[in-house]
């Protein structure tokens, strides 16, 4: 795809597919959020206004019988909904302007990073351009497989007073954290070990997140423990707490590394959580705060200690939203290894 914006001509020269993503595993509200800064639009799949936006980028000729195919579902694995539980779509708010993938991709991996959860990508649409109309339909489908034994368990949940903080958080970084290549890289890492399979592996993807803000080799699981807790910690206590967590995660990892063929696994379901939880409160605190580099960063990290997270950038003041993990995070001690 050729990612350059233009009228409509210039539209059906550039961009000769589309795609319309789908979304599953939410109980929040996602029409609420607001998509407008990169032309996008959240509307319930088969909904009204999901319905109207084929009707403007379809041929005539080829609405009915496009549109009916992609709403019925011919796929083996069941999506359950119900009243609070529906699928989402992202559609182009202004049909003759672009929907770029990288930023939708970008938007899912966000959500990620403020609600760790089963929030997922189940369904790619695309249109396929032709004669300056869409009209050919392909849909692409990946299985929905829920991270709780009970499906509904780990589905993404905003409370009514936090929807304001997701909006203003999606408006003012979006773009920062996009175009900060250690951030974006951090954040495809850790929604890449959502779709990972085998549980394992998701904990070392996590832990690789945490090794993204060190530069250089030299003491390395002893400055990525303490880096991790100042950036995460906004009192000495809460950052003394998160370093000897780091210390039973990393005995976990050294062990699953450097080939100790029987490693406990007694605590790995807590591990694994607080490790989620911890490492996308680091992603909100590095794009809050915005530093060039990693280079930058570790130089602030030196220079200051435990309790002085707001001064590693101007202007900052801690969120208190998402209240739940932020409360996990400030007193919870996880078992040793």
């Amino acid at each position: 795809k050729t990612r350059r914006k233009g009228g409509f001509s210039n539209l059906t020269m550039q961009q000769n597919t589309l795609d319309i993503p789908i979304f599953y595993g939410t109980f929040a509200d996602l029409t609420k959020l607001d998509l407008s800064l990169i032309n996008g639009k959240i509307v319930l799949h088969k909904g009204r206004h999901f319905r109207e936006c084929f009707k403007k980028l379809l041929h005539p000729d080829a609405f009915e019988s496009s549109y009916k195919m992609n709403v019925n579902d011919f796929d083996n694995h069941p999506i359950y909904e119900r009243d609070k539980v529906k699928r989402y779509a992202i559609v182009p708010l202004d049909c003759e302007k672009p929907l770029l993938e990288e930023n939708w991709r970008h938007f899912h991996q966000m959500m990620l990073s403020l609600i760790p959860s089963d929030f997922a990508l189940i369904e790619i649409i695309r249109l396929n351009l032709y004669n300056g109309r869409y009209q050919g339909v392909l849909k692409y489908s990946y299985n929905f497989e829920p991270s709780d034994e009970k499906i509904f368990g780990n589905f993404m949940f905003i409370a009514p007073q936090e929807y304001k903080f997701v909006r203003a958080y999606i408006k003012k970084y979006f773009y920062p954290s996009l175009n900060l290549k250690y951030i974006k890289y951090i954040l495809s890492t850790y929604a890449s070990s959502f779709k990972e399979p085998n549980p394992i592996y998701q904990y070392l993807g996590l832990i690789i997140c945490l090794e993204v803000t060190i530069e250089g080799n030299e003491q390395l699981t002893y400055r990525l423990k303490r880096n991790t807790a100042l950036l995460c910690g906004t009192k000495i206590s809460e950052c003394r707490r998160i370093y000897d967590n780091l210390n039973q995660l990393y005995k976990l990892r050294s062990a699953i590394i450097h080939g100790n063929i029987n490693p406990s696994y007694k605590y790995f379901k807590d591990y694994h959580h607080y490790l989620k939880t911890l490492v996308a409160r680091l992603i909100r605190e590095l794009t809050v705060h915005n530093i060039a580099d990693v280079a930058q960063l570790n130089k602030k990290l030196t220079e200051l200690g435990y309790g002085q997270n707001r001064l590693i950038s101007k202007n900052y003041s801690s969120a208190k939203y998402p209240i739940l993990d932020n409360t996990q995070l400030a007193y919870i001690k996880i078992d040793n290894y």
